[in-house]
């Protein structure tokens, strides 16, 4: 698929296949993962920007040309930047299910109710793309953390998982930028075996 091959020409990802990266594996098992979830942000974002892979790879280049030395990164880090381009926006998908429990009371959108926010913009459908669009970052979080098998974030044949990183930075996306100055928020530092990352730096790049 042309999207597919798309990421794959992103210059991080180039910079994986002439290392033969160990996360090469998590990443495009995370690519065919994505495939599958993101064209469904469109069932509530239909008059929204196109938030697909397309959009992703054009993220996923911007954090590059945001580096002054693209290739110092570590595996790790690189494997950070591709992973929440991909995921960062994975909190606007919604299922009719879900939408049709948010429209009759029984779910909220983390404390937002949709019969108070329809009463304030007086359409349905804008409705719901507001009780989600506001908590998409940490709906992503929730998503990586809940919904995501670990084996897309462990490393073959070792325990080493990024899996809370990754969800860290994908909600920092849509928080007020004093917030990645708290360490307890985002790491400054992780080790991740012989690997060492920088996730704050990376949610840097991701905003």
């Amino acid at each position: 698929m042309i999207t597919v091959s798309k990421i794959k020409e992103s210059h991080f990802y180039k910079v994986l296949v002439d290392r033969n990266s160990l996360f090469l594996k998590n990443i495009d098992n995370l690519i065919d993962y994505c495939e599958i979830f993101l064209p469904n942000i469109v069932l509530v974002f239909q008059n929204y920007t196109r938030h697909d892979i397309i959009h992703c790879y054009n993220v996923l280049q911007y954090m590059y040309y945001l580096c002054n030395n693209p290739k110092d990164l570590s595996d790790y880090d690189i494997a950070l930047c591709i992973s929440s381009a991909l995921l960062h926006d994975i909190g606007m998908v919604s299922s009719t299910d879900e939408i049709l429990k948010l429209k009759k009371g029984e779910i909220d959108m983390h404390g937002k109710k949709y019969s108070k926010v329809r009463q304030r913009v007086n359409d349905d459908f804008v409705a719901i793309q507001e009780c989600i669009r506001p908590v998409h970052a940490l709906r992503s979080k929730e998503h990586i953390l809940r919904k995501m098998d670990n084996s897309l974030f462990v490393l073959d044949r070792s325990s080493i998982s990024y899996k809370d990183e990754l969800a860290s930075i994908c909600l920092s996306h849509n928080m007020p930028f004093v917030w990645l100055t708290n360490s307890s928020n985002v790491d400054i530092t992780s080790l991740k075996g012989n690997f060492e990352g920088n996730p704050s730096f990376i949610a840097v790049l991701l905003r």
